[in-house]
């Protein structure tokens, strides 16, 4: 070892590092040189990104607290992830089980498709992606599905025709099963 260059001098032998520990989710550049006894070198420069930080995602369709009147909804949004990749993207609809959005590329920037929902009423999407290694992000937006027409009455009339020469009483009722 030379301590005035800080280097090894090595023969023709096999080397190795144990690893050295560098800062998360930055890149760095790692600069590996040989020098013979003459001076002449060797050395190549290799990108080391050491990814921790999962994934970003966000849910731009439906919008939060959205209504719909069909159970056919268009997801859509968009993708972040600074280090390896993305490895895949799933979805949940209330709190079922987890669905494979698909063929995704590890660089994807947006996703978009066609989902069911499967009962009318409040509704909760989340949406998952995993990078390369296994880091995660998540979001989760709400909205309703309101598939029935709402319900009217009328009680003041009595009758579908009403001949007056005065006021006319009215009253009845409206509803529906996910707010009027």
């Amino acid at each position: 070892y030379d301590e005035e260059t800080n280097s090894w001098m090595l023969k023709n032998i096999l080397w190795s590092s144990e690893g050295t520990d560098i800062e998360p989710d930055t890149e760095h550049r790692l600069k590996i040189t040989a020098v013979d006894r003459v001076g002449k070198e060797t050395s190549f420069e290799e990108r080391i990104y050491r990814d921790t930080a999962g994934p970003g995602v966000e849910i731009e369709s439906p919008a939060a607290g959205e209504i719909l009147a069909t159970e056919n909804v268009a997801m859509k949004g968009s993708l972040t992830e600074s280090g390896a990749g993305i490895r895949s993207l799933e979805y949940s609809v209330n709190g079922g089980e987890w669905q494979e959005y698909g063929s995704i590329s590890a660089d994807a920037k947006t996703f978009g498709k066609q989902i069911t929902v499967p009962a009318e009423g409040a509704t909760e999407l989340k949406v998952r992606v995993t990078d390369v290694f296994g880091n995660r992000g998540e979001k989760k937006v709400s909205f309703v599905f309101d598939k029935a027409d709402p319900v009217l009455t009328e009680s003041g009339i009595g009758s579908k025709t009403k001949v007056t020469n005065s006021s006319i009483p009215l009253s009845g009722t409206a509803g529906d099963s996910n707010r009027l």
